[in-house]
């Protein structure tokens, strides 16, 4: 009983996590949208037919439009942005990853992390965000070993590593430095758990993170902590 307690509290930490958001989105719907940047040349139609070198051009704007009303808060119009660039003949390999990823935490804003998983797990070996994303996946659904290797993978093992993120997906570095707390805790690594709740207390700037949700949720496990973290 105590640890479907403990899953369900750090079900609540990564939804803090990933609720916490990106821009000044609301959740309402009421964003400005950036220009359209569909087809770049090719007249419009958006079809990604065109030749020549102003296909990749094509894509790499299509990407940075949907990133771009990504932070507008506008998930709906950045996830058909994100598709369209998928379905380009001659998308890279990088980008069909940035794609990918995009995806990932476009479903994630508007679905449910479980939504982005799939997508995240394309992008992952390509794409740091991706792995941050899949951990905070294998969380919520339990899988505390896979989501300490993604974690692992991203440098937080070691405790002055400082997280950054190329766009505001809103994970905060102290943030990821609790979800390994957590993950190292419920694999068995209780010292390496206390250090990372350390380092995520110390390096906690926001006074709506998941940081103190994540630390209740150790304390419930161990309440012997108290004195360490």
């Amino acid at each position: 009983m105590k640890y479907k307690f403990v899953f369900v509290l750090a079900l609540l930490a990564v939804t803090i996590i990933i609720a916490n958001g990106c821009g000044s989105s609301s959740g309402t719907g009421r964003y400005t949208i950036p220009s359209e940047i569909i087809g770049g040349g090719d007249s419009g139609t958006g079809t990604g037919t065109g030749t020549g070198t102003g296909t990749q051009t094509d894509v790499e704007a299509l990407l940075s439009s949907a990133w771009s009303d990504f932070g507008y808060g506008a998930y709906s119009s950045a996830i058909n942005k994100f598709n369209e660039a998928t379905l380009n003949a001659n998308i890279t390999a990088g980008q069909l990853a940035d794609a990918n990823n995009g995806l990932g935490w476009a479903l994630t804003k508007a679905n449910g992390i479980a939504a982005g998983q799939g997508y995240f797990a394309k992008a992952a070996d390509l794409k740091d965000e991706a792995k941050l994303g899949l951990a905070a996946a294998y969380i919520q659904s339990g899988d505390y070993n896979n989501a300490k290797n993604y974690l692992v993978l991203l440098g937080l093992s070691d405790t002055s590593f400082s997280l950054t993120t190329p766009h505001a997906v809103g994970v905060s570095n102290a943030e990821a430095h609790a979800m390994l707390a957590l993950a190292y805790f419920m694999t068995g690594d209780k010292s390496g758990a206390i250090d990372q709740m350390k380092c995520a207390t110390a390096n906690d700037l926001s006074s709506d993170s998941s940081v103190k949700q994540i630390r209740a949720t150790l304390l419930s496990l161990d309440p012997t902590l108290a004195n360490s973290i």
